[in-house]
């Protein structure tokens, strides 16, 4: 997995990746705190985790459509440049007057990230062989768990040191320096043609709905079969898990996927699924 890091365009796009990733989770986490310590306001702090969240929701599919479209490079320089500059507007609030347009920056900014996710995983046709593909993605789901594992504790910590502030320029820093390390990146020619399956399309309109069921399910069950003192402790307990569980499934799904096929490994992934579920189920029937 390690050997495909050697090759210098698939280490830039990663390690920028990975930066840029820390950066958004870095402000994702410490952001709808430092508006709750501006107006002591819940509601004006779901409608910040709201602005951060909804463009993700509502334009992810379109964002793919434009991509396709686009020069997939210079979408990722263009967009990291320009949340490098938006993100720096943040550094001008300095009290709840200037909410709404908290409002405004952070969901211009989540509405042009949308666009680097589809830019990054088309551009890896390009960088690595067709044999590599499902290595190259697993990096990439580590990738992202890093980042999660990495950013919230940080973003955390700065916030409660040092403000806002510091959170914002690195956040914004982190975009700079991941467009000029895309600068140097080499793409070639597709090397390959992947024709469209329609039971890709298919997973692809599953996923989504699946994911957020799961997710609305997971927290009500915790909610209902938890003490309250203890729910806080326990669903960040659960994000860190997820995180970890999720590296470690990156790990062994490239080396599987490479040796048997994506097939195979799909396998394991919805067997491991149906023993979690059976086990939460019986858990819940013996309580």
């Amino acid at each position: 997995m390690l050997r495909l890091l050697q090759q210098r365009n698939m280490a830039l796009l990663w390690i920028g990746g990975l930066i840029s990733l820390i950066g958004d989770w870095l402000l994702l986490a410490a952001l709808p705190y430092y508006v709750y310590q501006l107006t002591g306001s819940l509601l004006a702090t779901a409608a910040m985790t709201v602005m951060q969240l909804a463009p993700s929701v509502v334009l992810s599919s379109f964002a793919g459509v434009f991509v396709d479209r686009w020069n997939r490079k210079a979408t990722l320089i263009l967009c990291n440049i320009l949340q490098c500059g938006i993100v720096l507007l943040l550094l001008l609030v300095h009290s709840k007057s200037w909410l709404p347009a908290v409002y405004v920056v952070v969901f211009v900014q989540a509405t042009v990230s949308i666009f680097v996710a589809p830019a990054q995983y088309a551009l890896l046709p390009h960088l690595v062989a067709e044999n590599e593909l499902t290595t190259a993605n697993s990096l990439f789901g580590i990738n992202n768990q890093l980042a999660r594992l990495i950013g919230p504790p940080l973003g955390g910590a700065l916030l409660g040191s040092f403000g806002i502030n510091p959170v914002v320029a690195l956040d914004s820093g982190s975009f700079l320096i991941v467009a000029l390390m895309l600068i140097y990146m080499v793409v070639p020619s597709l090397p390959f043609h992947i024709p469209v399956l329609p039971v890709a399309l298919t997973v692809a309109l599953l996923l989504g709905p699946e994911q957020v069921a799961t997710g609305v399910a997971l927290q009500t069950l915790m909610q209902t079969s938890v003490e309250n003192s203890y729910q806080g402790r326990l669903f960040g307990t659960m994000g860190t898990t997820g995180a970890l569980f999720s590296m470690l499934g990156g790990a062994f799904a490239g080396p599987l996927g490479e040796r048997f096929g994506i097939v195979p490994a799909l396998d394991v992934t919805a067997l491991l699924t149906l023993v979690a579920a059976g086990i939460v189920f019986f858990s819940i029937r013996s309580t």
